[in-house]
């Protein structure tokens, strides 16, 4: 016996599914639809297949091809125009030269077609239909039958006045090859309202086989949920790679659970699947290949391959097909489908019922009520230090590509630098060939930390740069020609041109040169020798925090002559058993985060800032730049050393302010962002004033910081309230007799930051509790 799969059909209604898919390639429990099909009739010793194609054909061709993975033979005949689902099989008539089955690509069953092949020669009927007993049968079409088990009477979706039997067509058949004669040539017909009534007038013996076995057709998305139901409850079998851990527990190969105890059988996960610690999954989820569950909640819910939910997300009920993105705290409730390759934004939430659209982007923070069909696709932000997110999932490599080629129709030539990664270097080169490919030069440095990558851009007097690290997270510092971040109004215009997607690519002939620049440490260490002059008195340095930073700034300081040590027992320990005059933490941008004094006592970051001043205006600079939230007391301080100036805090504007209030000094400029100069000139300082860091820090303002969330449209109205207060002062500042509050909005997070700036712990409590009551006034009403 041969068989014909019917896998012409579009499915309509279970869009967004089949919007980029045809309905027999719609997965369930990991398979296409279609594949369990042809599982099932291998198991019954059927291998010679014919499939009738019409939507999407390439799809299922380049999935199944000629059938030998799947240990049959398979051909397919493409219907030019829709020929129904009987024209559909006459399609593939010279192939039909034996009995044969037909199954519907989009139908899951688990039927014994052994059985139904008995029935059929038992019979000896020119067709047998496998009906189904529906206790519903409204939207099927009955066939009664009489006592021998002979077609009698057709009524198609009957009303229950019409309804005098619950056998139901499943679209399942057995037909004799001479059925075929009574079937037209390229003209449609149907089986069920055409075909079967014809042959019952002609009196042609037809059967009809009941079945206990399972079988559903996946016609919306309620049918699609309960095959999975099926499957999980035991009620449906198919074959899967799975292992069954018992209680409902199926793991495919290399599946990771942190916590198995967090499972709530049934549930069905796919390989290279990861649930992280805190994650729970309710019953009835399926969760299909290479997918990361991070701290969230699945209930019932079905996901396809290649999905990410960030911690906080909550699934209720919901279908997420492939390579969606659920950001943190984003909420999909019951019923609801997010299409392939969307992406639903942090605390966003999808209403119950809604489809999601392939590719849309649901933004963040927001309620969808409606199916949101279409969007201009999620928009490249950058932040302080650029771009920033995970591999494939917030930056893909187009997006460096794209990078390469804005960045090199707006500037001649362009430095693009990298950590030692593999994927940092890979990256980079993506870059710079974008930067070629629009026409200008690219030098490339590799193995590089953010200082040395600006002291490269410097010697290459490049106008702009690119600094590229890759760990868990990507991060693209972008810098302007003085190795500076590049500021909000050149971010802004860079971000229009990124997400205009126009970029220039010129002929071959003009393609820009790529240069490599291989000495970034000597120069950086070279340009650290011109500010840092003079001999060391021995004293260790120690130094911790990011190990590529850490390890950098090592090396280059034990070349100046430095005493540079390993923070291996911890900072304050080592700095300790050391005797060394200072310990630093650094972070990925080789910044100072902490400093620790000669005692191994940790200084606040007002006695850093206050530090970090003196330290530049010792070296040359005019004034010292603060951020708005510095004190009076450190003000006051600074007075015999350099005026003073304050400053919005963002990146790229205080690194432009430092250098324009000082006459584009290198040495203030390094002292403030690079903690390998900030050490070295202030192991120095103490040395020349023959000091210890401890007595230079003579500040005990209190200084508290936090954020707040804030939704980015309450931003503006919110800090408008404050800004109209009679006791606000620029920038961002609430004066009160004991001390500073300064909120400040984040340019990227839905987050107001605060700085708490008072003369002892009390006084910050009272500021405390002022700017809770503060936030209270303006916080949005339920009309806003």
């Amino acid at each position: 016996m041969k068989a014909v799969i019917m896998a012409g059909g579009i499915g309509s209604r279970l869009r967004p599914l089949t919007c980029d898919l045809p309905k027999p390639m719609v997965p369930i429990i990991g398979k296409p639809a279609m594949q369990h099909g042809i599982e099932l009739l291998r198991k019954h010793g059927i291998k010679d297949i014919a499939a009738t194609l019409m939507y999407m054909p390439g799809v299922i061709k380049n999935y199944f091809k000629d059938g030998r993975d799947f240990r049959v033979n398979l051909n397919y005949f493409i219907e030019e125009t829709p020929l129904g689902t009987a024209g559909s099989v006459k399609n593939a008539s010279e192939f039909l030269n034996e009995p044969f089955i037909i199954l519907s690509g989009d139908a899951v069953t688990d039927l014994d077609i052994s059985a139904c092949m008995r029935f059929h020669k038992q019979k000896g009927g020119g067709v047998t239909m496998v009906l189904k007993r529906e206790p519903s049968p409204l939207s099927y079409g009955v066939v009664l039958l009489d006592s021998e088990g002979r077609v009698c009477r057709f009524v198609e979706k009957p009303s229950w006045s019409e309804v005098t039997a619950n056998t139901v067509n499943t679209g399942i058949y057995i037909l004799e090859p001479e059925i075929l004669d009574y079937i037209p040539s390229e003209r449609a017909m149907d089986f069920g309202k055409e075909l079967f009534p014809e042959l019952l007038r002609r009196g042609v013996p037809m059967y009809g086989y009941i079945t206990e076995d399972y079988w559903c057709d996946i016609g919306d998305s309620s049918a699609y949920f309960n095959a999975h139901t099926a499957f999980l409850s035991g009620n449906l079998k198919l074959e899967t790679p799975a292992h069954d851990y018992g209680n409902g527990i199926f793991l495919e190969e290399d599946a990771s659970v942190q916590d198995i105890e967090l499972l709530n059988g049934p549930v069905y996960i796919g390989r290279h699947s990861r649930i992280e610690s805190g994650s729970r999954i309710g019953a009835y989820s399926v969760i299909g290949e290479n997918c990361h569950i991070e701290n969230a909640e699945l209930q019932g819910s079905i996901l396809w391959d290649n999905c990410v939910v960030k911690p906080g997300g909550i699934l209720r009920q919901a279908i997420i097909c492939d390579n969606v993105i659920l950001r943190q705290n984003a909420r999909i409730c019951e019923r609801a489908v997010i299409g392939r390759g969307a992406r639903v934004g942090q605390y966003a939430t999808v209403n119950a019922n809604v489809r999601v659209w392939a590719n849309a982007v649901v933004p963040p923070e927001s309620n969808i009520k409606e199916d949101l069909l279409y969007s201009a696709g999620e928009k490249l932000v950058l932040g302080e230090y650029g771009l920033h997110g995970i591999l494939s999932e917030d930056i893909f490599p187009r997006t460096l590509l794209y990078l390469g080629q804005a960045l090199g129709q707006k500037y001649p030539n362009v430095l693009v630098a990298s950590d030692g990664t593999k994927a940092g270097q890979t990256l980079a080169r993506l870059s710079a060939s974008g930067i070629c490919l629009a026409g200008s030069s690219a030098s490339l440095a590799c193995g590089c930390v953010l200082p040395w990558a600006r002291a490269a851009l410097l010697e290459e007097k490049a106008p702009c740069g690119i600094f590229i690290q890759a760990d868990k997270e990507i991060i693209v510092t972008i810098l302007d020609g003085d190795g500076a971040n590049l500021p909000s109004e050149k971010a802004r215009e860079l971000e229009r041109m990124l997400n205009s997607g126009e970029f220039k690519s010129v002929p071959a002939h003009e393609i820009g040169e790529l240069r490599i620049f291989s000495d970034a440490a000597a120069v950086y260490e070279k340009r650290l020798f011109s500010i840092i002059r003079g001999h060391n008195d021995g004293k260790a340095i120690i130094i911790g925090g990011n190990k590529k930073c850490a390890a950098a700034a090592r090396e280059i300081l034990s070349k100046l002559g430095f005493r540079a040590k390993e923070a291996s027992r911890g900072i304050s320990q080592e700095v300790i058993s050391s005797a060394a005059c200072l310990g630093i933490c650094l972070n990925r941008f080789g910044e100072i985060t902490e400093l620790y004094n000669q005692n191994g006592e940790r200084l606040s970051y007002e006695q850093y800032m206050l530090l970090r001043a003196r330290l530049a205006a010792a070296w040359g600079a005019k004034k010292a730049v603060l951020p708005p939230f510095a004190s009076d007391s450190l003000i006051r301080l600074m007075e015999p050393y350099a005026p003073c100036v304050r400053c919005r805090p963002d990146a790229g504007v205080f690194m432009k302010a430092v250098l324009s209030e000082n006459d584009n000094s290198r040495a203030a400029f390094d002292i403030y962002f690079d903690g390998t100069c900030f050490a070295a000139a202030l192991s120095r300082y103490l040395e020349n004033e023959k000091a210890m860091l401890s007595d230079l820090c003579n500040i005990n303002t209190v200084v508290a910081s936090g954020e707040i969330r804030c939704a980015h449209s309450d931003k503006g109205r919110i800090m408008q309230k404050i800004s109209s207060r009679p006791d606000f002062g620029e920038p961002f500042g609430i004066k009160r007799d004991s001390g500073y509050i300064t909120v400040i909005p984040d340019n990227e997070r839905p987050v107001l930051k605060f700085y708490i700036s008072a003369l002892n712990e009390e006084y910050a409590r009272e500021l405390s509790i002022d700017l809770a009551r503060l936030l209270e006034e303006n916080a949005p009403s339920e009309k806003d």
